[in-house]
């Protein structure tokens, strides 16, 4: 460490000087690397090293299988990819389907309530037209009947005013001969 003399209300005072943080960091570094190559070399030195480090045919091999490994999941992947489209698309027209069927559903229980109420009111409407023609009917009878009376009873008039006209008329010849 140095020592940096400053002066501070008239006085020098003596401080050590710190190295920056970066220089510290740097130092640090360089133990610990040194410090984990003494202890790779000490294990594999002894025999404790859990793996030995592959030739290059093996190394070669590895990388091949890996790869051979990888394509296997690749191509599983496109197959199982290839079904979840088809299993995706089958919900999909599914949920569709059943979409449709709702509004289908809507739409037959409106008609229907149409066509049951519609039917409902023709009925009564027909209902209601036979009982009216039924009670026309007894009406045209009972005046049909009445109208025959009186079809008699005009008749009689007429005959009555006939034989009345000619009775007049013989009276005014007879008064119209007695006058000469």
């Amino acid at each position: 460490l140095e020592l940096s003399c400053f002066i501070q209300a008239g006085r020098a005072h003596a401080r050590p000087r710190l190295p920056p943080p970066a220089l510290v960091m740097a130092r640090l570094s360089v133990v610990a690397l040194l410090a984990s190559i003494a202890v790779a070399g000490a294990r594999s030195a002894n025999g404790l090293d859990p793996k030995p480090r592959p030739d290059l045919e093996e190394w070669k091999e590895g990388k091949a299988k890996a790869a051979a490994a990888k394509e296997a999941v690749a191509a599983r992947e496109k197959k199982t990819a290839a079904v979840s489209k088809v299993v995706e698309m089958l919900e999909s027209l599914q949920a569709k389907i059943l979409a449709e069927g709702e509004v289908e559903a809507k739409t037959y229980e409106k008609f229907s309530c149409f066509c049951k109420d519609t039917t409902k009111e023709r009925v009564e409407a027909i209902q209601k037209g036979e009982d009216n023609a039924a009670a026309l009917s007894a009406t045209i009878e009972e005046l049909s009947s009445q109208r025959d009376g009186h079809d008699e009873a005009i008749q009689e008039a007429e005959e009555t005013i006939a034989a009345l006209k000619k009775e007049q008329a013989e009276a005014d010849a007879a008064r119209a001969a007695t006058k000469k």
